[in-house]
């Protein structure tokens, strides 16, 4: 019957949901817990997702048959190639027969900030990943290699960044600027060496809690400070080389080609834009870069209802 369409982004803390109808009208939207499989195990994302239908159903008050598409970006899927089939596997236990695709998250965050249209978009939240996709359909990817292997732009890396000026600058490996008092007075310690039982102890070397340092990196940037500016200046940088990257695998026939974004990192605008603006331009890279039109949850309903109205088509 196809009269609502389902949106599903998950990402490393939370899953959205949003449901919209033919005429793109938005009837539902709630949040629940994260869809990473590391996280909650297969089991763990089986329940999530048969969770999600039952509480659509239920307060929408619709039966199955009035589901036309559901589309999820789940985070880490296409990575493992093993894992990719547990996920698949997993995904057709719970929706059944249902019309239904899923993705990487990452194609969410470009369903949103592009409205589905072809064009590059580009995450730096906790972690970096881009994905781009052409007139013709064909896709690209570069960089989401995890914290561990990249991530390079991302705010983990720019707070990694940060701790290593912090540490060189308090044991003289590097002069001491307004870094060194604005991060140790932002973090309170008491010794330098404190730093250690914090990421170590405190934070237990979680991405995320590593990630909020990036934090003080813009303040000292606010603050004018070198070092700061230097490193979100390479983080432009690195967002420019996901770009390029893409480019170089899939051609756009339409420029200039649009470029978008998602998250965090990208509230530091003034440090970022204009970089990698200068860095694309030297590079002979025709972009326009745009504000994000909707959120990747919304996104990610209107990729549902795309997909419904191309398979109706043929």
């Amino acid at each position: 019957m196809g009269k609502y369409f389902i949106g599903i982004d998950s990402g490393g803390t939370k899953t959205a949901v949003s449901v919209i109808d033919k005429e793109k009208k938005e009837v539902l939207n709630f949040e629940t817990e994260t869809g990473h499989y590391l996280q909650i195990g297969f089991e763990g994302l089986e329940n999530l997702l048969k969770n999600i239908l039952d509480r659509v159903q239920s307060q929408l008050d619709i039966s199955l048959n009035e589901v036309g598409y559901i589309f999820a970006g789940i985070p880490g899927y296409g990575e493992i190639k093993e894992d990719k089939l547990k996920i698949e596997k997993v995904v057709e236990k719970s929706w059944g027969t249902l019309n239904y695709q899923i993705g990487n998250d990452m194609k969410a965050g470009w369903a949103g900030s592009l409205a589905c249209e072809p064009g590059i978009n580009i995450i730096a939240g906790t972690g970096a990943i881009a994905y781009g996709i052409n007139e013709l359909g064909e896709e690209g990817r570069s960089s989401g290699w995890g914290h561990a292997c990249g991530d390079e732009g991302s705010a983990h890396w720019i707070a990694k960044k940060g701790i290593e000026v912090f540490t060189k600058q308090s044991d003289g490996r590097l002069d001491k600027t307004k870094f060194y008092e604005i991060f140790r007075n932002r973090i309170g310690l008491q010794d330098d060496f404190d730093l250690i039982d914090i990421v170590y102890n405190k934070y237990t070397l979680d991405r995320g809690k590593i990630a909020k340092l990036s934090l003080v990196v813009y303040e000292a940037a606010l603050a004018n400070e070198e070092y700061s500016k230097a490193i979100f200046k390479e983080a432009a940088v690195e967002i420019g080389l996901m770009i390029k990257a893409i480019v170089n695998q899939i051609e756009f026939i339409n420029k200039p080609i649009k470029i978008s974004y998602t998250g965090g990192v990208f509230k530091a605008s003034d440090y970022i834009f204009n970089h990698l603006e200068e860095y694309l331009s030297k590079n002979k890279i025709d972009v326009k870069i745009l504000e994000p039109k909707y959120s990747p949850v919304y996104g990610s309903a209107l990729y549902s209802l795309k997909l419904w109205e191309e398979v109706n088509a043929n």
